[in-house]
């Protein structure tokens, strides 16, 4: 049976800072890096493929508008879940942990959107589905990588966040590859991966424990102060600018992401001008070429990035490879200028994806605000599809049509800028003045 943290261990093991922590062991890793394989193959399938080809084979001649307006309230309502549950969590006092209850009926929920999404024969019936994975993923997301700073100390933090930017682009890749196997079963496309998801998450928490948060030190939950986001953000902000530079980078830096993903079918089919016949075959290819190239860079950027101390210098390759990218994916409008360029993001993709998470929870090392603080980088990363949906429209709007050059340039643009701001990002290895002490169970915490 796991053990878990207790009254007792809380107030007999105090850590001073994080390197006190006991590393943890390679199964934890292991299922964690597991369980976020499934959770990215649950939402990446549907939002980087799987929606936009069941949005474009119900209405056709409405896809564009249909799809900004589905990805964009999806993304607006993954952006407040995002900081409600990583809140939330924060204030849990629950016996079974405080991120647990929210990782596991996170995953449930997502699988039950899932299906609804498999099902679902028109477009809201589609949207009702896809808001549900919204909400039910994004609690697991937030409360999944709380879970991360709560019990991995800072020096494998770098390639643990390898791992979960490895995990990110696993997940896709699987999703991609079921819709290549199975492309007129539109239930098994959706529920493959979120069966996947599901079974890995029941592993992980019903395996390893979780902090258990004392009645008398959970502060109670605030539904002002939960409403209240944007004052939150600043106080955090101005309490340690860090923290603002590195949301600031993430923003930046997801906008190529964001259009990347969102766009890869709609860009081959309109800018490169591939036949619906073999678009499925295209953007198998082209996201492949995406999701497999970041999957390996992952680990190895944040290996490097541990082993030479200077993750700041590794990060800043991320915006420059995606930059290159863009300008391959615009100069030449045939199928190879469109893989090469997809290549190029990638491997900028994977630099991102591998250090993020280290990067983030470098700079949230508060254990009472750990879920918000993370939620609010959620929220950072999410934000640019918001936007992006937001652009669509005008363009649609004004008659103008999906401008790729517009889209794809401004985002590579902004990414660019990130550049300025990283250097900006407090070293992991200068100390955080506003760290506090946190209880921590120094004892194995594995299953026996």
């Amino acid at each position: 049976m796991a053990d878990r943290f207790n009254s007792d261990t809380l107030n007999k093991n105090v850590i001073k800072n994080e390197t006190d922590m006991p590393p943890v062991k390679w199964t934890y890793v292991l299922v964690w890096t597991l369980s976020q394989v499934g959770l990215w193959a649950a939402v990446m399938t549907p939002a980087s493929v799987g929606l936009a080809l069941r949005i474009g084979d119900i209405d056709p001649l409405n896809k564009d508008a249909n799809y900004a307006l589905v990805s964009g309230i999806g993304a607006l309502i993954a952006v407040i879940s995002n900081y409600a549950f990583g809140y939330l969590s924060d204030r849990t006092y629950c016996r079974y942990g405080m991120r647990r209850p929210y990782i596991l009926f996170g995953a449930i929920g997502t699988f039950i959107g899932s299906f609804l999404m498999g099902i679902g024969e028109t477009i809201p019936a589609i949207f009702v589905g896809w808001i549900i994975v919204q909400i039910s993923a994004n609690a697991t997301l937030t409360t999944l990588l709380s879970v991360l700073t709560d019990r991995v100390p800072q020096h494998q933090r770098g390639i643990t966040s390898g791992f979960a930017g490895m995990s990110r682009q696993s997940g896709i890749l699987l999703g991609t590859f079921t819709i290549k196997m199975l492309p007129d079963s539109p239930v098994l496309i959706f529920m493959i991966p979120a069966a996947f998801f599901i079974f890995f998450i029941c592993l992980f928490v019903f395996t390893f424990s979780d902090k258990v948060l004392e009645r008398r030190s959970a502060k109670r939950a605030s539904v002002k102060e939960m409403a209240s986001l944007f004052s939150v953000i600043k106080r955090r902000i101005s309490s340690d600018h860090s923290f603002g530079y590195a949301l600031l980078s993430f923003f930046l830096i997801n906008c190529t992401i964001g259009v990347t993903q969102t766009y890869l079918v709609y860009f081959a089919q309109d800018y490169v001008h591939v036949s619906r016949q073999n678009l499925p075959g295209v953007v198998f290819i082209g996201a492949t070429i995406l999701n497999l190239v970041s999957c390996i860079m992952a680990p190895i950027a944040g290996y490097i990035a541990d082993r030479l101390g200077a993750r700041r210098k590794v990060y800043s390759f991320a915006p420059v490879f995606m930059a290159c990218g863009v300008v391959i994916l615009l100069a030449l409008q045939n199928l190879e200028g469109y893989y090469l360029g997809l290549l190029l993001i990638a491997i900028g993709f994977g630099f991102f994806e591998g250090l993020f998470v280290a990067i983030a929870t470098s700079a949230t090392i508060d254990s009472t605000t750990i879920g918000a603080d993370l939620g609010i980088v959620n929220m950072a990363m999410t934000l640019p599809s918001v936007l992006l949906t937001i652009t669509s429209a005008i363009l649609l709007a004004a008659g103008v049509g999906m401008n790729y050059i517009v889209l794809f340039g401004g985002a590579g643009i902004l990414s660019v800028l990130s550049l300025f701001v990283i250097k900006n990002i407090r070293s992991h290895k200068e100390p955080n003045p506003h760290a506090i002490s946190e209880p921590f169970n120094s004892g194995e915490l594995e299953a026996d």
